[in-house]
Formats: structure tokens, sequence, C-alpha cells
């Protein structure tokens, strides 16, 4: 009856191999994504990439490797190469930039990984043995234990005495000793769970910071030591996103409020920024704004740089974006009270305009008039969507005497959460993320709106070294001269609209501009644009850094 069964379980085993086998090699559709830039000039960009999976079961696993299905692949793919056989990630080589957070209907196989066809294989052997020589097996195993029983008893027998005694050494009566007992099993079985089943749990940095790095005794300062440990150990805090989630899930449903640093929880489930004193600057607390000193150190600094450019017969423009929580106030919490709807940002822009003739963009008048209209700021992200922006180029395309077609008089689109997914676009929810929430459906019902005119890219790119130094060259442009962008975060959605309406766009990041740029380029008009929040601190200290002079040395 053994042999019938060992017999049975070789062929069970057998087949399950081969259905495996021919489950996997099923053509099956999945997509491309997590691109990161590696490398990037006029005709070649390549990318880090990892394949990912509509299917719930047939994907990459101990199982399974994955093997991609190269002729599935867009045309602008010129070269891939995956890190290793049957592995999701590898590298591509693009002939243009991937806007796209994901290339979908990509197509792939599955095949059986070596090791685990070796450890079927493996095991229908042993059985097969087993079935061969199963009462020499017995007789083995019979006499194996008759000759460690001795030893087993002995040891167990030397346990038991340990354990009793140490159970007779302490005093149950004594809760202290009880509640030392659990303390210690609370404490140490979560790490154990944790390390267990480590690849079930989150581990994304939610936090759009670099996590701290364990220490090293040896090379690190003794008194600093500690200090270092402890924010090493409480970035990697077993199930800390698991806990954070669950702690913002309960601050959010059950105490309608969130207790958080960084993000601040409207009215209606909108979402503000909550650091860099935010909420002291949103309520008027006079010490956060410029003094008259500053005032005027910061027109200097505007009127150094715009006559340094000046030099070279480039015009200069200041663009201010205005924060969200100054153009939909009403989505913000009642208890927080402003002193004046007049902010510093309103002071030092009117400063500017009245002292100096410096050409500023602020559309805060042109955001509030159509903020009930549309929406032109994303629920769950600090930024403007690509309505806002629109409204700011409108804006700076007047300052250079351009008009164009008001957001009235154009064809917009819109999308929800899952829809915009599923076409590529992407779904700014930052502030949710930062409450690790932002994989949630609660947090991915947001509108994304799309100007039909600017669906069809109508620009070519001249270059992309990285996100923060791309440029394009314009197909349909109505502005013949080449324009020069200093950007933070809050320029990228203006993108489409600038490259379109510019011969020739160079966009810089505000941390990465230098004088070499002007040089290079040679652009006809350069913008410094910033959000407000930074304004303050771009304005003292960043303009000056740039030593901007320098561009007129011979």
């Amino acid at each position: 009856m053994r042999k019938i069964i060992y017999l049975g379980l070789s062929f069970l085993l057998l087949a399950t191999l081969i259905t495996f086998h021919i489950l996997g090699s099923k053509e099956r559709v999945g997509y491309l994504s997590d691109f990161e830039i590696i490398e990037g000039n006029k005709s070649n960009y390549i990318y880090n990439f990892r394949i990912r999976y509509y299917d719930k079961v047939f994907r990459n696993s101990d199982i399974y490797g994955v093997y991609l299905i190269t002729n599935s692949l867009p045309e602008y793919i010129k070269e891939i190469k995956m890190n290793e056989l049957g592995s999701p990630f590898g590298i591509i080589i693009s002939d243009k930039i991937i806007e796209e957070e994901k290339i979908d209907n990509i197509k792939y196989i599955l095949r059986l990984k070596n090791r685990f066809i070796l450890f079927s294989i493996t095991i229908i052997l042993l059985f097969l043995f087993v079935l061969k020589y199963i009462e020499n097996v017995k007789i083995f195993i019979f006499n194996l234990f008759v000759y460690i029983k001795p030893f087993i008893f002995d040891f167990f027998a030397v346990f038991s005495e340990i354990f009793i005694r140490i159970l007779k050494s302490i005093n149950f009566k004594n809760k202290f000793a009880i509640i030392l007992i659990l303390f210690l099993c609370f404490l140490i079985m979560p790490n154990i769970i944790y390390r267990i089943f480590y690849k079930n749990f989150d581990h994304t940095n939610y936090e759009n910071r670099t996590l701290a790095s364990k220490p090293i005794l040896v090379s690190t300062n003794i008194n600093e030591y500690p200090k270092r440990y402890e924010e090493y150990f409480n970035d990697y805090l077993p199930f800390r996103n698991e806990l954070v989630k669950l702690k913002n899930l309960n601050d959010i449903f059950i105490f309608k409020n969130i207790f958080s640093r960084r993000v601040l929880l409207g009215k209606n489930k909108w979402l503000f920024n909550n650091d860099d004193n935010l909420t002291e600057k949103y309520m008027g607390i006079e010490r956060y704004y410029f003094t008259k000193e500053e005032l005027e150190i910061a027109k200097n600094n505007l009127i150094h740089f715009r006559d340094e450019l000046k030099k070279k017969n480039i015009d200069f423009i200041l663009m201010v974006c205005p924060s969200k929580y100054f153009i939909y106030s009403e989505y913000m919490p009642d208890y927080i009270k402003r002193k004046s709807t007049k902010n510093d940002t309103d002071i030092f822009v009117e400063y500017i305009k009245n002292n100096t003739d410096i050409k500023v963009v602020y559309p805060k008048e042109e955001l509030l008039k159509y903020k009930d209209k549309y929406q032109l700021y994303y629920k769950y992200d600090a930024h403007w969507n690509t309505l806002g922006a629109y409204i700011e180029y409108t804006q700076l395309m007047k300052s250079l005497n351009l008009y164009i077609d008001n957001i009235d008089n154009v064809d917009i689109k819109d999308f929800d959460g899952n829809q915009s997914y599923n076409l590529g676009i992407y779904n700014y929810n930052d502030l949710a993320c930062l409450l690790s929430l932002n994989s949630l459906k609660y947090y991915n019902d947001d509108k994304t709106y799309i100007i039909s005119n600017y669906i069809i890219k109508n620009y070519d790119t001249n270059y992309f070294i990285s996100w923060n130094n791309f440029s394009f060259n314009s197909k349909l442009y109505n502005n013949k001269s080449n324009i020069m962008i200093i950007i933070d975060s809050f320029g990228l959605n203006m993108i489409d609209y600038i490259a379109t309406g510019f011969k020739q766009s160079e966009f810089i990041g505000i941390g990465s501009f230098k004088n070499e740029n002007i040089t290079e380029y040679k652009p006809d008009i350069v913008v410094f644009q910033s959000v407000e929040r930074y304004l303050k601190d771009r304005m003292l200290n960043t303009m000056p850094n740039y030593r901007i002079e320098e561009i007129n040395e011979d």
C-alpha cells in the first residue's frame, strides 16, 4: 500500500511540474514601470525598469522566472537587456524620453526556475528511492533511532532540569516578573515575525527624504552615536509603514484630524502642507514676513540679476506660483484663522512692482477668479494641476505681449484617478504619500485634467540630462524666442505649454542652475520661477549665490 502511495505522489508531482510549465508558457500581458534614467543625450536615453503584472498569480516568483516577448515592445525601444535570466529588472535604451508612468501591453511568458525544477526532481527521485529500498530504509531508521535515543533522552532531561530551576527561581506572585516576561515577549516576537515574513510588508520610503544609515561605532563620534543609531532604528522599525498607516487612518476616521508635522487635513478630504511654518504664514504671523531691510535686499538682488542679463540682451521675468492654501482657503480647517487676506507674497510682489520695472508674473487674482469654475490644484497634492499651470502660462505670455486663448476657450478633458492610471497619466497625491495612504482608493479619486490642444506633443526633445536639465524644440511655436526657465516642481506642469509656445525651451532646476547654462544656451528670455513658500529664501539666499555677474566676465 505504501509503495502505491509513494508511486502516486511521484506521478502527481511530475504532473504538477508539467502543468506549471504549460500554464507558464502561455503569453500574458503586463507593463513596464519604475523608470529611472541612467543616462540621456539627443539620440539615446537609458533607463532602469522593472516588469509588473496584471495577473495576480502568474508572475515572477520563487517558482517562475519572467521573460519578455521583445516584439511586443514599442518601436522607440531600441534595445533591452535584463539584469539576469528570469529577472523582472533590466535596462532599456530608448530613442525618446519616456514621460509615461508605465509602458502598457507588454507581453511575457513564464518559465520554471532551475532550482524549482531541481528541487522537484530531487523529491521525485527520493520517492522512487524510498519505493525501491523501503525495507532497507525502515531498518536504517530503526537502527539510527536506537543509537541516538539515549542522547535524545539525556538532552531533554538536562533541558527540563534547567527550565524547572529557572521557573522555581521566578516568583510568579511577583507581578513585576510576569510583566517583565510579557514585555520581553512583545519586544522580541515582532522582530522575529517581521524577519520571517519580511517580503510581505511595505518597505516604501514615503517621506521624500533619505532614510538614516546605520552608524558604524568605530567611525562615529561616541557622543553622536546614540542619536544616530536612534534615527536609524526609528527609520527601520519593524511594521513602521503599517503602524504609520494605521495611526493616520485612525486620526482621519475617528478623530477627524491628522496629527502630523507635515500634512494638514482640510475639509472635504483636501490635504495641505503643514511644514516650513506654513500654517503660521497662512495665519499671517508677521515674524515670517519680509522685513523692510529684506525687501530692499531682495529688490537689489533681482535688479542685479536682471541688469547682468540685460547686458547680453536677455529679458528677465520673475514668476511666482501661489500656494494651494491661499487659493483654496475655504477648505482649510475652521480652527485656523487668518489675520488678513493679504499675505507676505502679496506685499513682496507689490513692493517689487512699485519700486522696480522688473516683470513679475503672479497669477493669484486669475486663479481666484477661476477656482470655483475649475479645480486648479490637486486635492491630495501640494501642486497645482495642468489647469492652474495653464493660467500661469497665459499670464507669462501676456507679460511678453503675446495673447493666447484663456482657459474658458480651450477644450478640457478630465479623468478620474483610475482612468488616469490606466492611460499612463501620473496621479498627483504626494501629501497622501507622506501619510503612507497614497495606495488607498480613498486618496485616488481626484480628477486629472488635460487640455486637448496639448494631448499630442507638438515639440521634439533637444536633450534630456535629468529631470533638472532638459530642452525642447517646438513644431508649432508662436514665439521665435529661446526661453530658459529656472524651475522648481511647480514648473513641471507647464512643460507642454512652454515647450509648444516657444521655438526652443530650456528647463533648469533651481538647485542645478549654473552661469554656464546662460553662456551655452544663449536664451533670449530667462524666467526665474518659484512657489511662494520658498520665495523668501530664494530671493535672499539662492539668487545672490548664482553670482550672475560671471556671465559678463570675458
